[in-house]
């Protein structure tokens, strides 16, 4: 059973002599006096803002920082998610699209106390040859050595020639490269919390004869990267990243991006490069910041993941791929 399965119980907790934790344990709090504080919640670290109807309050967090409630309790909603994985390096043919950093999204109850916060780096784009791009970093909140640890694993890097796509939060798409048809797998959050699934798989390659080549799109948060092979629509692309709180509207508008449904979107998989060259559309990357996949000659239009949320770089194509985008970790909790 996993841990916040333990905490969701309504009887009383059994290790209640911790000091610091969450979901019921007094965060920070003196043993047995039941984590109560009195007067109204106050906290800091990161971006502190404001929604525009003061329904929320938000913590934003795009660097190493902490998380501390100086006083009262609230019922908190956190995003964590991962840095994206580059696209794959490709001096011939064309690279995979890297996949978006894994999703941890959820709600606990919190009492004073500090919580540790990380923020997944971006994958890095790989040496020039063919390579897979290199995977995101991990995202994180909570004290290191206590029950309540949430983990956003990093992106899978998009695959190059014979260099296959890598797993991650979401996995990356593969190479177009003859052969080379499996895009990588959307590993289990290590954090062991139920649900475990962080995001989705990076698209196929095309099979051996193919051509032309197309790199497969990187999987995001909210779907699968879309297939390289042929024949196939004019719409394949990174998988879509999704909207952070349900589609919370009161998110500023400097965090993620827009999306096809309200709200801010975060997570999108990179696009595949494509050779010889052809419509932009085959190359976009998904919904939330997915970068751009390249063209023949020499990467043309190539983009990174968009910074601070965690999506996939697009794949190169004759040239360099893009790198992905930092993750990101937001802390919600109501103003009423």
């Amino acid at each position: 059973m996993g841990i916040f399965n333990e905490f969701n119980k309504k009887e009383k907790p059994v290790f209640t002599g911790i000091t610091r934790g969450l979901g019921g344990f007094g965060f920070g709090a003196a043993a047995g006096d039941g984590g109560a504080s009195a007067g109204p919640f106050e906290a800091s670290g990161g971006t502190a803002v404001l929604a525009p109807d003061n329904s929320y309050k938000y913590w934003v967090f795009d660097s190493p920082d902490s998380f501390t409630v100086t006083s009262g309790s609230a019922t908190i909603d956190y995003l964590v998610i991962g840095g994206g994985g580059a696209g794959g390096y490709a001096p011939g043919a064309a690279g995979g699209g890297g996949g978006a950093g894994g999703w941890r999204e959820g709600t606990k109850p919190v009492t004073p106390g500090t919580w540790t916060v990380t923020v997944g780096p971006a994958g890095t784009v790989p040496a020039p040859a063919y390579n897979a791009g290199g995977n995101g970093g991990e995202s994180k909140l909570g004290a290191p050595g206590e029950p309540f640890l949430i983990v956003a694993s990093g992106g899978g890097g998009g695959g190059a020639g014979s260099d296959n796509a890598q797993d991650g939060g979401s996995g990356g798409g593969a190479a177009g490269y003859p052969g080379n048809t499996s895009g990588g797998a959307s590993t289990a959050s290590p954090d062991g919390i139920s649900p475990t699934t962080q995001g989705y798989a990076g698209g196929d390659g095309p099979p051996s004869g193919s051509s032309p080549y197309r790199g497969a799109g990187g999987g995001g948060a909210g779907g699968v990267g879309r297939d390289g092979p042929e024949p196939f629509s004019p719409t394949v692309q990174g998988g879509n990243g999704k909207a952070a709180f349900s589609g919370d509207t009161m998110l500023p508008p400097s965090y993620g991006t827009p999306g096809p449904t309200p709200g801010r979107w975060f997570a999108g998989g990179g696009g595949g490069g494509y050779y010889p060259g052809g419509p932009t559309t085959i190359r976009e990357g998904g919904a939330g910041g997915g970068g751009m996949g390249g063209d023949n000659p020499n990467s043309t239009g190539v983009t990174a993941g968009a910074t601070n949320t965690g999506s996939g770089g697009g794949g190169g194509c004759y040239g360099a791929s893009g790198a992905g985008g930092t993750g990101i970790v937001i802390i919600r909790a109501p103003l009423s």
